[in-house]
């Protein structure tokens, strides 16, 4: 049996490794990307652009507004939490 790859692609590093990775292991791949109405809009045109270099078919979901509304994600007043990490 021929692998199967079923790859979410978010257009940022580890997903663009992971998927170049399972290319190389098999000509069977399918690429989704979820759009969550997100403010790094760059996340989806990289997540296109990879697929289309990788000759891989993509499928971008949309994800209902409402499930994200009170994430600092989707609304650019909400602040990214920073927290220091202890490293001892």
């Amino acid at each position: 049996m021929k692998n199967k790859f079923l790859i979410i692609l978010s257009g940022g590093l580890d997903s663009t490794v992971c998927a170049y990775l399972a290319k190389n292991e098999s000509k069977y791949m399918e690429a989704i990307t979820f759009d969550y109405n997100q403010r790094h809009k760059i996340e989806l045109k990289k997540a296109k652009k990879i697929a289309k270099l990788l000759k891989i078919n993509h499928t971008i979901i949309k994800i209902p507004t409402g499930i994200f509304q009170n994430s600092s994600l989707v609304d650019k007043n909400i602040s990214v939490k920073k927290n220091k990490i202890s490293t001892k």
